[in-house]
């Protein structure tokens, strides 16, 4: 709490952030409590912008006790305004593919998976040069929960390339919490 909200230097990053979060007090010291403040009063575009914020205060945290790089505060909320633009660029371009895929004849549809469990879905490419692996999460109703995209050095076996994505889709289910699971790649 004290990292993302009460710290000084996160103070700084909020106020070069969301104007109507900028004077409010940083005494708050339970997390739901000032979620659900911010829930209250902040649209969803700023509640995102918030738990993108927050997320590079701790990552700015961590760089700096483990690598001894400091992050000005404007470089904070330049990178989360780009986060933020980056998400909805993929969500867009996510709705026109999946369009596009529907309406040609014989292609695949992605199908909900049961009441309860979310659907890992993962591909990877490769070349000569890179391993590209893609990751996304979604819930019941497809609602896109996490996406994660990798870059390593390339394999020759294409068999390797799909286990490494779905090796790195088992991570991120586990890592952000997510134990009921159904996995789904192409090959």
């Amino acid at each position: 709490m004290h990292a993302m909200w009460q710290c000084p230097a996160a103070r700084d990053v909020w106020t070069g952030s969301i104007r109507v979060v900028q004077k409010w007090s940083s005494a708050e010291d339970n997390f739901l409590v000032l979620w659900e403040k911010f829930m209250d009063k902040l649209s969803e575009k700023e509640l995102e912008l918030v738990a993108v914020l927050m997320r590079l205060l701790w990552l700015r945290r961590n760089s700096f006790i483990f690598e001894k790089k400091f992050k000005d505060p404007n470089s904070v909320v330049c990178t989360t305004r780009a986060v933020i633009e980056d998400f909805q660029e993929a969500r867009t371009h996510e709705v026109k593919i999946t369009s596009a895929a529907n309406m040609g004849s014989g292609s695949q549809r992605w199908i909900k998976p049961i009441q309860g469990f979310i659907k890992a879905n993962w591909d990877a490419s490769t070349n000569t040069r890179n391993l590209g692996l893609g990751i996304v999460l979604r819930d019941e109703v497809g609602e896109v929960l996490a996406c994660a995209c990798f870059k390593k050095p390339p394999v020759s076996d294409s068999s390797l390339a799909e286990t490494m994505a779905l090796w790195q889709a088992v991570e991120l289910s586990h890592e952000l919490g997510f134990n009921r699971v159904i996995l789904e790649g192409d090959a």
